[in-house]
């Protein structure tokens, strides 16, 4: 535009020329999808990505690797919950919409393995409630017995970045053998008794927040939830125990080796 043109009319026009084209585009993609057999561009998409992805990723495979891929990415450092929901987010969504429609209309579940969540990752990621009560009842080194009853409280409500990144779990072969193992076998037992009519989740969603034992309760809808829960946080503190064992071992005798270091350094002061 000219110098002379006032700043605020260049600026429309600098904004129209776009707006105009991506109009232009948009509406020619809406008249050629009304030509085709899906008649929208939403139901063109939802056809050929969403449809065959959905089928794919959304039964009971898909929705075990959503929980224990997330587990895996936690052992490096990484937020798995976070990056497989950006990961899978449209299949997920997908499937606890259903559940959601289906309990709204009194109906099972269709896809209740996409709820399992609530009961297989008691204490959060990796199932690891059963780890924290290990750790605050039964350590012997002081670093695992006061990270146990700091992550305590925040375990109950499903939280437990203090304890992946303060055990370590993170880049620990020794836990992250049960971190997987726990949640997988939670994952097969809820499959199981699900299949027998026990601790069935209703469809509805939860608060993933709600205490361990509250949640399940919540999320089957009656007793059932609870009885389940307890009995998963048993069978996780039998799949944790040697390994735990074996850290806690070895974290006592690198505190013993390191205060004797101190009382060497203290006599040669």
């Amino acid at each position: 535009m000219p110098a002379s043109v006032p700043e605020n009319v260049t600026n429309m026009f600098e904004t129209m020329i776009p707006a105009s084209v991506v109009f232009v585009i948009f509406m020619a993609v809406r008249v050629g999808c009304s030509y085709t057999a899906y008649g929208t561009a939403q139901n063109l998409i939802y056809g050929l990505l969403q449809a065959p992805l959905t089928s794919i990723g959304g039964g009971w495979w898909g929705a075990f690797l959503y929980l224990i891929l997330g587990c895996v990415l936690w052992l490096f450092g990484i937020h798995g919950s976070m990056l497989m929901y950006v990961a899978m987010g449209t299949i997920a969504n997908a499937m606890w919409a259903e559940n959601m429609v289906a309990f709204g209309n009194g109906l099972p579940a269709p896809h209740p393995e996409w709820l399992y969540m609530y009961f297989v990752n008691m204490g959060g990621s990796g199932a690891t409630f059963g780890l924290v009560i290990l750790m605050a009842f039964l350590a012997k080194s002081q670093h695992l017995k006061t990270l146990g009853k700091v992550a305590l409280p925040t375990s109950i409500f499903n939280i437990n970045e203090p304890v992946i990144f303060g055990t370590p779990i993170v880049m620990n072969i020794t836990m992250a053998i049960p971190f997987l193992a726990a949640p997988t076998v939670n994952f097969l037992l809820t499959t199981l008794v699900n299949t027998m009519g026990f601790a069935v989740p209703t469809g509805a969603m939860q608060n993933n927040y709600y205490p361990v034992g509250i949640l399940g309760m919540f999320a089957a809808g009656n007793w059932t939830g609870l009885v389940w829960s307890i009995v998963l946080i048993l069978i996780d503190l039998v799949i944790y125990y040697p390994f735990f064992k074996i850290y806690d071992d070895k974290k006592v005798k690198e505190e013993q080796e390191l205060a004797a270091e101190l009382e060497d350094d203290l006599l040669l002061d």
